[in-house]
């Protein structure tokens, strides 16, 4: 059964916070924020969201970060928190999704639908 008013992408804004150490502080300090944010958070897979594909917007116009002083890298690391909007890929119990048999064993089928692996197990197979 498909629920036509729920679809498997969505964009979504969220927050995340970012620890930046005192070497990357400087003129070059947005591109390095960005270029951190998409390392952690594109391809990552959150139990809220789903798979985080894709970051397509984020708002560092008032970048303000809070000086750490127990961080990851003592003696001054910053935290900065970066609100960005994501597509993200979510799928919903019952909802009916197209997908690509990748192997068969005795107990069902793997499926990837998208960016999920799906487990069917032989007793949720039709005879059909």
């Amino acid at each position: 059964r498909v629920h036509s008013e729920v679809m498997f992408f969505h964009l979504k804004n969220m927050k995340k916070n970012l620890e930046v150490e005192p070497k990357d502080y400087g003129p070059k300090l947005e591109e390095v924020i960005k270029r951190k944010l998409i390392a952690e958070v594109e391809n990552t897979c959150s139990e809220r969201y789903g798979f985080i594909l894709k970051v397509v917007r984020f708002n560092i116009d008032k970048l303000e970060g809070k000086i750490n002083p127990t961080g990851i890298y003592p003696g001054g690391t910053a935290v900065f928190t970066i609100p960005y909007e994501a597509v993200v890929f979510k799928a919903f119990r019952g909802e009916v999704m197209c997908g690509l048999v990748k192997s068969t064993a005795k107990q069902g089928v793997f499926v990837q639908c998208g960016p999920l692996s799906v487990f069917i197990a032989k007793i949720n197979l039709s005879d059909e």
